[in-house]
């Protein structure tokens, strides 16, 4: 089965997060770019780690946040950011 996954749900996913963390209380959440993966892709065969990378940063470039971990081509499953919420 060839799934088919698009940016916009890892956009959608990644701010589904941050919004629940928000209204749980938090202030900030860490998220881990394999763990956003896992949380849209449901075929462990389909690399969808660019994408989740992708989602990740451009909330950052808009948002702001820590980079916890990065890699030099900022496409890996251990990229970690912080976001902060006002």
């Amino acid at each position: 089965m060839d799934n088919q996954y698009t940016q916009a749900q890892f956009d959608s996913a990644l701010l589904n997060l941050l919004l629940k963390e928000k209204r749980n209380g938090s202030y900030s959440t860490e998220v881990i770019a394999k763990d956003l993966h896992d949380i849209v892709v449901s075929d462990i065969s389909y690399n969808g780690m660019p994408m989740a990378c992708n989602s990740m940063w451009k909330l950052h470039t808009l948002i702001g946040g820590k980079v916890i971990y990065s890699s030099p081509s900022k496409q890996s499953p251990k990229i970690e950011i912080e976001y902060h919420f006002e």
